[in-house]
């Protein structure tokens, strides 16, 4: 989960619309194809999340205007502010009764349980949010991703921990790579050190712009042989050569630290 979606977990109104994304929500409500009891099980989820939020509020936050259980007839998509934990507790008990007819008791409490269990887990990630939540990546816009390693992971600081995607993933349109970290393209302006066949433009902002520029995507033919010219030129680097093979590129990447690696988005 990104850094920007942690953040989105402050909304009740996001959480709520994650809880509709559930495959075991999502399944129950579109298997039917009934209108009704989408709108019913939507508004029994809303309520259910501004529960869960009321009560984690202290009482100088009220809820944002515009979220509880009760859809707003005049305004599509919208809802009336819930005052208090009462109107949620009536919202999610009517909204129930009305599901009854719809589904089975065993679907009505798997809704609930997701609801609350979501609401409670983003209520907790928001007070304590993870992550290194470093400062350029939001101006880089990397913030909106999740970070990876694709090669040799050596950087032990960033904790004991392994997670490997699945190759799938990185053929997503909204995936992307550099061939090295994105951070190089900030201030320390690494990326021109370590790459000097590029040309820094000499400000912030245009640094930011060519580090976008140099994303390589795998869902775009030919990244392989851009990324595979890329490596050969950094191996080589030192002795000024393009003559390398594949064992030369192994061993340098064993030997250099991961944000020379090639990062993931």
């Amino acid at each position: 989960m990104s850094r920007d979606y942690m953040n989105l977990l402050s909304e009740a109104q996001f959480v709520a619309n994650a809880v509709e994304q559930h495959n075991q929500v999502r399944r129950i409500l579109d298997h039917h194809n009934n209108q009704a009891l989408q709108n019913h099980g939507r508004d029994f989820i809303r309520a259910l999340v501004a529960i869960e939020f009321d009560k984690a509020a202290p009482e100088s936050l009220l809820l944002p205007r515009g979220f509880s259980g009760v859809p707003n007839p005049h305004v599509p998509g919208t809802v009336h502010h819930s005052p208090n934990h009462d109107q949620q507790t009536s919202v999610a008990n009517t909204k129930e009764l009305q599901l009854k007819l719809l589904l089975t008791a065993d679907e009505i409490t798997t809704i609930r349980a997701h609801a609350t269990q979501i609401a409670q887990a983003s209520l907790q990630l928001r007070s304590n949010p993870l992550g290194i939540g470093h400062a350029p990546d939001q101006a880089l816009g990397t913030n909106k991703h999740v970070f990876s390693i694709t090669g040799p992971h050596l950087g032990h600081y960033y904790g004991d921990i392994f997670i490997i995607f699945k190759r799938e993933l990185v053929y997503h349109p909204d995936s992307n790579f550099s061939i090295q970290a994105a951070t190089t393209f900030g201030a320390s302006t690494n990326a021109y050190k370590m790459r000097p066949w590029l040309k820094d433009p000499g400000s912030d902002t245009d640094r930011i712009r060519q580090f976008h520029r140099n994303k390589l995507h795998c869902s775009v033919p030919g990244y392989e042989e851009a990324a595979a010219i890329e490596l050969m030129a950094l191996t080589g680097q030192q002795k000024k050569t393009m003559n390398v093979d594949l064992k030369d590129i192994q061993h340098r990447w064993l030997t250099i630290d991961s944000h020379q690696v090639f990062e993931m988005h």
